[in-house]
């Protein structure tokens, strides 16, 4: 059998608290960065799109909110 390389980026970026649409938006951007170095997988970090909302001190109401929108 032949080998086989798969190319992973393993991401960690800035994540805007809160805000999911513009940490999409950065995701796009990452995925695009890393699809254009030639990864065919990209890993992100937990809490990526929404922000560590667990470390803040927005309501749980907030939290649940945010987390139905991402």
């Amino acid at each position: 059998m032949g080998s086989h390389t798969t190319k992973v980026a393993a991401i960690a970026m800035y994540s805007v608290m809160a805000d999911p649409r513009a940490n999409l938006t950065h995701v796009e951007d990452w995925v695009r960065k890393a699809h254009d170095k030639g990864a065919s997988f990209a890993l992100f970090t937990e809490e990526c799109i929404t922000g560590s909302m667990n470390k803040s001190d927005m309501s749980l109401a907030q939290i649940r909110e945010i987390a139905e929108e991402a």
